[in-house]
């Protein structure tokens, strides 16, 4: 009766006929696959877009606490500047919300009605909460400085949508 390792080195040979027998074991297998597995693990990790997706987030953080922080203006530049290079069209409609409460905030309801416009006007989808949170914005803005009246088409449009 044949053990399990009088039949490895005989498995082995069947793969590389005419070479001589060479000392792999089980193990030696093993190790070699499981370093093969890791390097590619390494190789994968190191390829395409993480390191620049996790410096993304990090601006994209350093900005909210620059707003947090009450630096309006400098938190505004930043996020202009992220939404020039943001990689998806979900996190530049998010930007554009946050640059109208950024203008809100300094005081400039018109730059603030500017984007507000672009987030509502440029929907990822027909049902894109940035839209629908950037009509209520801007209504809500237009009515504080233009009266209600101003501001009920954009509430319409809001409840009907």
């Amino acid at each position: 009766m044949a053990t399990l390792t009088d039949t490895v080195p005989a498995t082995l040979d069947a793969f590389a006929p005419g070479e001589s027998r060479k000392s792999a074991t089980i193990a030696g297998i093993s190790g070699q696959l499981a370093l093969v597995a890791f390097v590619a693990l390494v190789v994968g990790a190191a390829c395409g877009v993480p390191a620049s997706a996790w410096q993304f987030n990090r601006d994209l953080l350093a900005a909210d606490d620059l707003a947090d922080d009450g630096h309006h203006a400098e938190a505004y530049e930043r996020y202009r500047e992220l939404a020039a290079r943001s990689p998806r069209d979900d996190i530049r409609s998010e930007l554009r919300i946050r640059l109208g409460v950024m203008r809100e905030r300094m005081g400039d309801v018109d730059g603030a009605l500017r984007h507000y416009a672009e987030a509502y006007n440029n929907p990822r989808s027909l049902y894109d909460h940035h839209a629908g949170d950037a009509m209520y914005r801007s209504a809500r803005l237009m009515a504080a400085e233009q009266g209600p009246d101003a501001a009920e088409p954009l509430f319409r449009a809001i409840v009907t949508t």
